[in-house]
C-alpha cells in the first residue's frame, strides 16, 4: 500500500489583492519534449499585491479566502495497479519522464509487471 495526495480546488474562488491562489497552466505552454509527452499541467501558487509574486503552497492552503484542500489517501496494491495502467495509457511512464534507454527498459519491465498484477499473478 502507498500514500498519495489529492488536491481539491474550491468550487468558487475569490480573487483580488493579497488573496493567495493557485493558477493552473495547461499542457499548451511552450516547453520541452517531456512536458509535451506527459501532457503536463501545473499548479503555481501566486498572490497579487501591486504585482504578481510566487508564494508557498502552504500559504495558499492556510489562507481562509478560498477553500483549497489537500487530502492524503492510502492506495491499495490492486487500485495502484489500475491507476498505473491509466497513467500508462496517458503515456506517463519512466521513459516519457526521463527519455533515455535505461528508462525505456524499465518502462517495458513495469508494463510486464503491471499486466501480471492486473491478472492476479505475483
Amino acid at each position: 500500500d502507498g500514500k498519495t495526495f489529492l488536491y481539491s480546488p474550491p468550487q468558487f474562488t475569490i480573487g483580488g489583492n493579497n488573496v493567495p491562489g493557485l493558477r493552473k497552466i495547461g499542457r499548451y505552454v511552450e516547453a520541452g519534449k517531456r512536458h509535451f509527452a506527459q501532457q503536463s499541467q501545473y499548479l503555481i501558487p501566486t498572490e497579487y499585491d501591486s504585482e504578481w509574486k510566487f508564494i508557498t503552497f502552504r500559504k495558499v492552503f492556510e489562507s481562509k479566502s478560498n477553500e483549497h484542500v489537500l487530502r492524503e489517501i492510502t492506495i491499495s496494491k490492486d487500485v495502484k495497479a489500475k491507476l498505473m495502467k491509466e497513467l500508462s495509457e496517458m503515456n506517463i511512464n519512466r521513459y516519457t519522464m526521463y527519455l533515455n534507454e535505461d528508462a525505456l527498459i524499465k518502462s517495458l519491465a513495469d508494463e510486464w509487471a503491471l499486466e501480471n498484477a492486473l491478472l492476479g499473478k505475483t
